[in-house]
């Protein structure tokens, strides 16, 4: 499933989801977008393509057999393999040397996982009539796509493995995420190869042989003649669109490696797992067969993933090498599980070689134990030279009973008697030797549990200082958190004060300017009033009392005129 422009024109492109699968399953594919809730939540901003096509992987089912021209290669990388079952075979494609740390460190060549279900698969149904066709690899009218699989391998090296007897039985398939026994997650498609020791080979990509861009290489990655060393970082590059070669066994298939939110979904696998696209440019091409080999950065190094097949559009679903490797640390329960550098093969091959050589050296023989020992041992004993020389025979014959010999001599008996004892003695030393063995070994296998178990426990320990780094910088976030929030609010409990100081100087203000105004408001009431009594008494001489009573004397009225005044005689003019 992939995102994807198309149109019949520029003017007609449209965002559409593409989704390629068998037709057993299209119709599933189709009902699941026609749903109301799904419908509802893409919207009108994608449309719905399914292409009815199983995808095309690359896992040829020719009797082709694997070669291994060692003598030419210096690498495993793009070496094509053939992976038989009970008669049948698929062809796929060694992606490189993976190194598995459980108890020990071990090498595997990864490939595809696939060509094996695909083998497992082809055994369970009933045999195909020859005329019809032999594949279930999902290739329909593209099988005619099939590429010759020898002519790459003998133009880039010169000659045919088969004709010079180079058939190299590289070894078993251990492991394969298809019977990983999975629950849960996706499927990452890859098959171990457990390899004898002297085909371990390093993990290079042969030097281009244009000399600007050999001159390139070097200044980019460590160079060892004109090979570039292959790795693998930690986390996945981020890119949108990069150039990247396919390593084949026809040579390195140039190409671009983009991005692109793809993502596949094969059985037992019960989620998508995400994908990049490499596509070949005009003059590469990938063809059955290929599957499982690693797409790289020609110039650094790196390596992005392999791949494991192709859709309809021509582009090639590359498994990135990071998921790959953590899934295989999952079901293999191994404590680490990378690339291993060309030292490290050296050293691992160096230890296996040191192994097997001391497995074939016989244990040497009583005869071969120096004659000088046996001088000690009868010298030891302070016997008579002729006494000496007949022990030393006796010893020498273990078949020889020296009780039988000349009962009546008395050196005889002596010489039965020492003989026996010697023997008591050495099956005595056998015996203590027996039990110091099995002391021994079973002093090394409690060392080898606590060995373990300590591991377990520092690996624990691990993990639990791991969880308090964890808390600690947790706890560290939310106390900078805190502080940012008490900052904060400082920030604005100083703005609130600065807020109250400006409302009480406003406040002051107004009641300043209201008490003016008060001020000014009573000053005209007096006014008017004063004015009032001058028209109202004009001519007239007012008495006013303490009770407030005014008396016109002019006019000769008492009472209350309205107006209010100091007691005392006015005279209104």
């Amino acid at each position: 499933m992939k995102w994807k422009y198309m149109g019949h024109s520029e003017s007609t492109v449209e965002l559409y989801i593409v989704v390629q699968c068998d037709k057993t399953v299209s119709k599933k594919v189709k009902d699941f977008f026609a749903q109301e809730h799904v419908a509802r939540d893409l919207g009108t901003d994608f449309r719905l393509h399914v292409v009815e096509e199983a995808l095309t992987r690359f896992a040829a089912s020719n009797d082709i057999r694997a070669f291994g021209n060692f003598r030419l290669r210096n690498t495993l990388c793009g070496v094509k393999v053939q992976l038989s079952l009970s008669g049948m075979s698929r062809t796929a494609t060694i992606g490189g040397l993976i190194m598995v740390t459980t108890t020990k460190e071990t090498l595997f060549g990864i490939t595809a996982g696939h060509p094996l279900s695909e083998l497992r698969e082809q055994i369970e149904e009933p045999l195909t009539p020859p005329d019809e066709s032999g594949t279930d690899d999902g290739f329909g009218d593209h099988e005619s796509e099939t590429l010759p699989e020898t002519g790459g391998e003998e133009s880039l090296h010169g000659d045919s493995a088969d004709e010079h007897g180079l058939r190299v039985d590289l070894g078993r398939v251990t492991h394969d995420s298809f019977l990983s026994g999975m629950t849960t997650g996706g499927n990452h498609d890859w098959a171990l190869i457990e390899l004898k020791h002297e085909n371990w080979l390093p993990n290079r990509l042969d030097a281009p042989s244009n000399s600007e861009t050999a001159g390139k290489t070097i200044v980019q990655r460590e160079r060892r003649g004109d090979v570039v060393d292959l790795f693998c970082p930690e986390q996945q590059s981020n890119f949108s669109v990069q150039p990247a070669v396919a390593i084949t066994c026809r040579g390195i298939q140039r190409g671009t490696l983009t991005q692109n939110n793809s993502s596949v979904l094969m059985y037992p696998g019960k989620a998508f797992v995400e994908t990049l696209e490499f596509t070949p440019d005009s003059n590469s091409a990938l063809g059955f067969g290929d599957s499982g080999c690693w797409v790289v950065n020609e110039l650094t190094g790196e390596v992005y993933g392999h791949i494991v097949s192709m859709d309809a559009f021509g582009e090639a679903y590359v498994m990135p090498i990071q998921g790959m490797l953590s899934d295989i640390q999952v079901h293999l329960q191994a404590e680490k599980v990378n690339l291993p550098t060309s030292e490290g093969i050296a050293l691992l091959q160096s230890l296996n070689t040191q192994s097997v050589t001391k497995k074939d050296q016989p244990m040497p023989s009583r005869s071969d134990l120096p004659r000088q020992a046996e001088v000690q041992d009868t010298v030891s004993y302070p016997e008579t030279q002729q006494e000496t020389e007949r022990t030393r025979a006796l010893l020498e014959n273990s078949n020889h009973d020296a009780r039988v010999v000349s009962d009546g001599d008395p050196v005889q008996h002596r010489l039965s008697d020492r003989s026996e004892l010697l023997w008591r003695e050495l099956s005595q030393e056998q015996t203590q030797h027996a039990h110091t063995r099995a002391n021994l070994e079973q002093h090394i296998m409690r060392v080898s549990e606590t060995l373990w178990e300590t591991r377990q426990t520092v690996r624990g320990l691990e993990c639990e200082l791991s969880h308090e780094r964890e808390m600690k910088e947790a706890l560290e976030r939310q106390l900078s958190h805190e502080r940012e929030m008490k900052e904060a609010l400082e920030r604005q409990l100083s703005n609130e004060r600065k807020v109250w100081k400006g409302l009480e100087r406003e406040l002051f203000e107004r009641e300043r300017r209201k008490g003016l105004e008060t001020a000014e408001k009573r000053e005209s009431s007096e006014e008017r009033k004063e004015r009032a009594r001058k028209r109202l008494h004009e001519g007239s001489t007012i008495h006013i009392n303490e009770g407030g009573t005014v008396f016109n004397a002019t006019r000769g009225e008492t009472g209350v005129f309205g107006i209010g005044g100091n007691k005392g005689v006015h005279r209104y003019e």
